[in-house]
């Protein structure tokens, strides 16, 4: 598992049109298996920042849909909690766990994320002054579908874009899917395993993730309704796992959640250690190092047992 995460992380950032060859890997990885392809039409923010604090430039990245200027010094917040008043307006962020340049939330009013280092120069700044230009980057995205797509009694999700490199997430989710279905074909005839491309970023409002899962949600309602489990691989690999049905609404942003929920999960890695994840969420130390391969084992075993494998 880890080889395959090792081949998908040469490919990060696996966004927008990079998405491509990392589907083709996957699919590789599958070699003499069926696969559906769902292909649709998805966009993504490409952006260019400037921040200046007291007339001295500060690194920033753009985290933000939309292009625009920010000028003011209570605009400060934490990009790990989304509280809706922090998308109300224009915002410089920051991760408070992560070291390096982080990017955990995108904003629908122009935003910035600056280093935590940085934080207490914004602070004590006497003048802000930050732009944002954003391009909208249309793309073609793919969810790859795979086993019983006429009455599976799983279905099980993991997506395979992401925003920097993305070991965690999410690719040893993605490795993790593949080898339970290369080592347990068996599986296939009950269970119906979907790798999502554009998990990421859309322009759908107000939730900007999980455009791939409403995507299959629209032509495959039906299988989701009538389906005994549901299941969404994110995060896993860096600790021992867990099935949970929190963090449900930001993992799987399906449309009829709530109406499913009872019947759906996250296998996610232990959330106690869920420090661990900010420390390196959305950024660029989120590299295979990360990960433990007795971690993906034990995964794929939890998972092959609540597939009923």
């Amino acid at each position: 598992m880890l080889n395959l995460v090792e081949k998908l992380e040469e490919l990060s950032p696996r966004i927008g049109k990079r998405e491509k060859p990392a589907a083709a890997l996957i699919k590789n990885a599958l070699e003499g298996i069926e696969i559906k392809e769902q292909c649709f039409k998805s966009e993504l923010p490409e952006g260019v920042s400037k921040l200046a604090v007291d007339g001295v430039e500060v690194p920033s990245l753009s985290t933000s849909f939309y292009s625009g200027t920010i000028d003011d010094d209570k605009a400060l917040v934490s990009s790990i909690h989304t509280s809706p008043r922090f998308f109300e307006k224009p915002n410089i962020n920051f991760n408070p766990y992560c070291t390096q340049s982080s990017v955990p939330t995108f904003y629908f009013h122009p935003s910035i994320a600056i280093l935590r280092k940085d934080v207490q120069k914004v602070l004590e700044a006497e003048t802000i002054s930050g732009s944002v230009k954003v391009d909208k980057q249309g793309f073609v995205s793919k969810n790859l579908i795979v086993g019983n797509t006429k009455n599976p009694e799983n279905i099980v999700f993991a997506h395979y874009d992401t925003v920097m490199n993305g070991a965690v997430d999410n690719s040893g989710s993605v490795a993790v899917l593949a080898s339970l279905i290369k080592t347990n074909p068996g599986s296939l005839s009950k269970s119906l395993f979907v790798f999502a491309g554009s998990e990421e970023f859309s322009y759908d409002q107000p939730i900007y993730w999980g455009k791939c899962y409403r995507v299959f949600e629209e032509e495959y309602k039906p299988l989701l309704e009538h389906s005994k489990k549901i299941i969404v691989l994110d995060c896993t690999g860096f600790a021992k796992p867990m099935l949970t049905d929190s963090f449900l609404a930001e993992s799987l942003p399906l449309n009829n959640l709530e109406k499913w929920r009872s019947k759906t999960s996250l296998l996610v890695s232990d959330v106690a250690k869920i420090n661990t994840l900010w420390s390196i969420y959305h950024s660029k130390l989120d590299t295979v190092d990360m990960l433990k391969g007795e971690h993906l084992e034990s995964t794929r075993v939890l998972l092959k047992q609540s597939l009923g494998n």
